[in-house]
């Protein structure tokens, strides 16, 4: 039997990690400047497989492959401003035999600031396929 398609419910491996906003990170105005939320992400993804799976690096060293975000879908709800200290909650969606989706929540003070959606895939070190 193969498992290929795996979802998982709400708070199935969830991780969290807490980041503070620091002026490079900001506009003019001090909101968070939008293509910083990729960063985001991957560092919640990053910080999921270091809690569930082994760290990027190790997954690296061992098969001889890396991660890449393949898609990206951002929600854009209330802004983040400097200074201002951010939780970062990720969780799995759907474990495909090519691919891992996560769900990554930008929350300040349990308020749902941004939210979004990715897909990563595997990519050989070598042949970069």
């Amino acid at each position: 039997m193969q498992i290929d398609d795996i979802s998982f419910d709400d708070e199935y491996y969830l991780n969290e990690i807490t980041k503070r906003i620091y002026y490079a990170e900001t506009d003019a105005g001090g909101i968070v400047y939008y293509g910083n939320l990729c960063k985001y992400i991957e560092s919640g993804c990053a910080e999921w497989f270091r809690k569930y799976a082994i760290s990027l690096n190790e997954l690296t060293k061992r098969y001889n492959l890396f991660l890449v975000m393949k898609e990206a879908n951002l929600s854009y709800i209330k802004p983040v401003l400097y200074d201002e200290e951010i939780t970062i909650r990720t969780k799995v969606k759907k474990i495909k035999y090519f691919s891992i989706q996560f769900i990554t929540e930008i929350l300040l003070n349990g308020e749902k600031r941004y939210s979004g959606q990715n897909k990563m895939v595997p990519v050989d070190i070598v042949t970069k396929k």
